[in-house]
């Protein structure tokens, strides 16, 4: 048998089994060994019994659908129907198998996964914000339909409401245009919105989740008995949970809800530059090589261009903490004291978010990831195009406070950046490092406890030269 077609059918095995179909397994081998037997050669059993692993399969996989009504949508049903079928016209004639490899490459291309995308209009899909849900759509759904190994369509969850008196999904559907978050730019006829997130992520092998990361567990209650066994999800959320009992990252919480694999994307990703097709740069952390390969494919564009860490952990820092530098830089901007502050203040930024990922996942993160689009790039970015930006500009100039300068100027949306900030220091405070990160204090206190914006200088002259070597000098 061709090594390729071998080792699928290895990791194909090792995929179910982990999914606990077992009792499939076990038939398929049983009916292998019939197979093999019957065919009285040397490779029958080896090809009787991968044989007999794929039928086993397919007959649990249409058994466990019976027996939940509803989790498996039909075109699924038809394509394990055809799959079968597809199956049992494999040739074992002479006892060689001459076309089993040809025949399980035609199998395998009836196997299509489906992908569905998680989105919350609260911010995942302003034009201005960071890669949104929309935006993250337009792309996906233009790729798929030009994989063949992908259903067509992309379903993408949308928080209900009304615009214009009609309501945002239809417009989305009729039009495929979000009118609200992202006008002006088409998507394509395959994104299909709808309402409820449940139906977003039923069947959905691949799930890609963007909303603001204070409403992620409520999703993920919602959605987690929907969710198919052997499904993967990335997550596009630019935040962390951290508090004085530790941390945990956004692809943490999604796996301990969801028990799937979980990669991450971030990058120096404005929406609405993306959405006009301005070359950019972003990266996706995945442990996994093979399944970075796909989700490379559902990504990349000519103007979009996806590189592939194995770093998860490291790409989620980089996304949530340069959220709480932004804040920084704008609040440089409110003072107007010019670009030679900024950059100070983004360096200094920039080398503590090093220092605390260092601190809390220590050997976990790797160096190089601070260089890729997820940390250099991202953090120039959003100092001086992103929301956080803009928003701690307008808390300087006009000393209205956070909640309040997001209803007047981002009709609600929620930030990351000042919430971060709030996280940040209660982990720092709550292990006595507070004089080792003294930009995020400071940045802290100039939101909470109404310190005026000129002391976010207090304390800077901080020595990180051993960072390379150790989480901090005296951590």
């Amino acid at each position: 048998m061709d090594d390729d077609v071998f080792n699928s059918i290895v990791n194909l095995e090792d995929e179910f089994e982990d999914i606990g179909y077992i009792e499939g397994l076990e038939a398929g081998k049983i009916i292998g060994r019939i197979e093999g037997r019957e065919m009285g050669c040397d490779n029958g059993l080896d090809i009787g019994r991968d044989l007999g692993f794929y039928q086993g399969w397919v007959h649990q996989w249409i058994r466990a659908a019976a027996a939940r009504p509803g989790l498996v949508p039909d075109r699924v049903l038809k394509k394990l129907a055809a799959l079968q079928g597809a199956i049992d016209e494999v040739p074992m004639a002479n006892g060689e198998g001459a076309d089993f490899g040809d025949r399980l490459k035609a199998i395998q291309l009836k196997l299509k996964t489906a992908s569905a995308m998680l989105g919350i209009n609260a911010a995942a899909e302003l034009p201005s914000s960071s890669l949104s849900g929309t935006t993250a759509a337009r792309i996906v759904g233009a790729n798929v339909a030009k994989l063949a190994d992908f259903d067509d369509t992309v379903k993408i969850w949308v928080h209900e409401e009304i615009v214009d008196g009609r309501k945002l999904t239809d417009i989305i559907n009729t039009e495929h245009e979000n009118v609200k978050y992202l006008p002006g730019h088409k998507l394509p006829d395959n994104v299909v919105a709808v309402p409820n997130a449940t139906d977003a992520v039923r069947g959905a092998t691949h799930i890609i989740i963007v909303l603001p990361h204070q409403y992620i567990q409520q999703l993920l209650d919602t959605v987690h008995g929907s969710i198919l066994p052997n499904a993967s999800a990335m997550s596009l959320i630019k935040g962390i949970g951290i508090s004085d009992q530790g941390m945990t990252t956004m692809t943490q919480l999604i796996h301990r809800t969801l028990a799937i694999p979980v990669s991450s994307l971030s990058g120096a990703n404005i929406a609405n530059e993306i959405a006009e097709e301005k070359y950019c740069e972003t990266t996706i952390g995945c442990q996994d090589p093979d399944e970075a390969i796909v989700w490379r494919s559902l990504f990349n564009t000519p103007y979009f261009q996806v590189n592939c860490v194995a770093d998860v952990i490291g790409v989620e820092f980089c996304g949530a903490l340069k959220n709480v530098v932004a804040v920084g830089a704008g609040f440089i901007d409110g003072l107007g004291l010019g670009n030679n502050t900024k950059a100070a203040i983004i360096r200094i930024g920039f080398l503590e978010m090093r220092r605390l990922a260092m601190h809390i996942a220590g050997g976990g993160i790797q160096e190089s990831t601070f260089m890729e689009s997820c940390g250099l790039a991202d953090v120039i970015t959003t100092c001086y195009g992103g929301r956080n930006r803009r928003l701690a500009e307008e808390f300087v100039r006009t000393g209205k406070p956070m909640p309040q300068l997001e209803l007047e100027l981002l009709n609600g949306q929620k930030l990351q950046g000042y919430l971060t900030a709030g996280e940040v220091h209660s982990y720092i405070d709550s292990c006595g490092v507070t004089d080792h990160f003294p930009l995020f204090t400071n940045i802290y206190q100039i939101c909470y406890e109404s310190k005026p914006p000129h002391t976010i200088f207090a304390g800077l002259n901080v020595d990180f030269s051993r960072d390379t070597k150790t989480p901090s000098p005296s951590l």
